[in-house]
């Protein structure tokens, strides 16, 4: 008896289209061209004889059929990614931990010396990107995301803190007052903008609950990342806009301070997300009861 099996690129390429309900996100993560995401699907399609997904417009749905199989898809690479993972993570105590980089550098290092000094037996490999990664693909046992609570419907999600905005400086730019005047003294010292994508509306977001209109960008300094204006605001250079747990420790040294008292809520918010099989090791159920202790103790600090 012969088996029918499909092409394996376009089952993968279907698996990953049917989690994202876009082309467009499926050829990010599969790292290919968006054309080619599309012949993969038409290949698959043909094969089966079937449809699998339905158009509308730019937006794409599965069919009822197309669900079912998606089910048993994403189920059976699942498992394949299980099976790759303990041949070739066999020592159970290596922990990978994906976390966003500028996080990584201004809060998470310096609290590591705490895990490690309560799990010396446990060894850490941080993966940093400021994207997020795909943790249903088994490299990654644990992440922390930046986004909306229902951002990853695959994942277990824990909930770490809410976000906020505000402006931060040097005090010596204050010539030792820790704080000025919201509408009449802002518009005297030079605004740092993060020109990056993801932190680009941050001044705008703030200046806006304040009823401050923007400024010109003349009167701006523009920097590539959130840890290079952090560092021109320690400098003295101006304000920058900071997110809240990113200058926890900044503000309790007082290498910055911040000298207004709006703060923003954002959207967007902290969770530590894994997928539902990785909970039960015991590395990451230590991790994460670790981490989940450090933010609970943040918000009550």
């Amino acid at each position: 008896m012969v088996t029918r099996l499909p092409p394996l690129n376009a089952l993968r390429t279907f698996e990953v289209i049917a989690r994202h309900l876009s082309i467009t996100k499926a050829a990010h993560e599969l790292h290919v061209t968006h054309a080619a995401v599309s012949q993969q699907l038409k290949q698959l399609e043909n094969y089966l004889e079937i449809s699998l997904v339905e158009r509308h417009g730019k937006r794409i749905s599965l069919t009822d059929i197309g669900k079912t199989y998606a089910t048993a898809l994403n189920l059976a690479f699942a498992n394949i990614q299980q099976a790759t993972e303990n041949l070739f993570n066999k020592n159970d105590n290596v922990l990978t931990v994906s976390i966003p980089t500028t996080l990584t550098l201004r809060w998470f290092i310096s609290r590591l010396h705490s895990f490690q000094s309560l799990h010396p037996d446990i060894e850490i490999r941080m993966s940093t990107s400021e994207l997020g990664v795909d943790l249903m693909r088994g490299t990654i046992d644990l992440a922390i995301h930046y986004g909306n609570e229902n951002d990853w419907p695959e994942l277990h999600k824990d909930f770490l803190l809410h976000d906020y905005l505000f402006p931060v400086c040097s005090s010596r730019l204050l010539d030792g007052s820790k704080k000025i005047d919201l509408h009449k003294d802002i518009q005297r010292y030079k605004l740092i903008y993060v020109s990056a994508e993801l932190r680009s509306e941050d001044w705008s977001s703030w200046l806006k609950a304040a009823k401050i209109p923007e400024p010109p960008k003349s009167a701006c300094l523009y920097f590539q990342t959130t840890m290079q204006a952090l560092q021109a605001a320690q400098s003295g250079l101006g304000l920058a806009i900071a997110h809240e747990l990113l200058v926890s420790d900044d503000l309790q040294s007082q290498q910055l301070i911040a000298p207004f008292s709006l703060k923003v809520k954002t959207a967007k918010n902290y969770y530590l997300v894994c997928p539902e099989r990785t909970l039960r090791k015991k590395k990451v159920k230590v991790f994460r009861k670790w981490l989940l202790n450090e933010f609970k103790n943040l918000q009550t600090s």
